[in-house]
């Protein structure tokens, strides 16, 4: 009859092939968690709609679908081709509903956006990035 535990070469090979797996998976998800937290996480920015105009001295900007926006949103208005802001606001200032959402508007009054090309620039803080960008010219009536 012939000794079970004799012939132990072979049960040894499979023990090493499974320590040095349990050793790559090991090291594999080391490096994994590090990476992952080096890499900061930039949300999507937001897709959204927003129609403007400007009367007199006043931009109506008003949010007609898309994503709600946060009220950390910043809104930019210069003239055309300057790059100095003549205005920075925050959505914040003027919702205290939690977002901007579809069909709210938003009115920004300044002397000089009367008779004046005004650019506009929306960006999304949390994804750090221009969602809209638009220019205004105030419509003359013909009468």
């Amino acid at each position: 009859m012939r000794k079970i535990g004799k012939n132990k070469k072979g049960v040894s090979e499979i023990v090493g092939v499974i320590l040095m797996l349990g050793m790559a998976i090991a090291l594999f998800a080391v490096v994994y968690i590090i990476a992952m937290d080096v890499i900061p996480y930039t949300p999507a920015a937001p897709s959204v709609r927003i129609s403007g105009e400007i009367k007199n001295d006043t931009i109506y900007l008003q949010h007609n679908g898309g994503d709600s926006l946060s009220l950390d949103t910043k809104i930019f208005f210069s003239y055309d081709g300057n790059k100095t802001p003549i205005k920075n606001y925050t959505v914040n200032y003027y919702i205290t509903s939690g977002k901007w959402d579809i069909s709210e508007m938003l009115e920004f009054s300044d002397p000089r956006f009367n008779n004046s090309r005004i650019q506009m620039i929306i960006i999304d803080v949390e994804s750090n990035s221009i969602i809209v960008q638009d220019v205004f010219k105030e419509m003359k009536d013909n009468v």
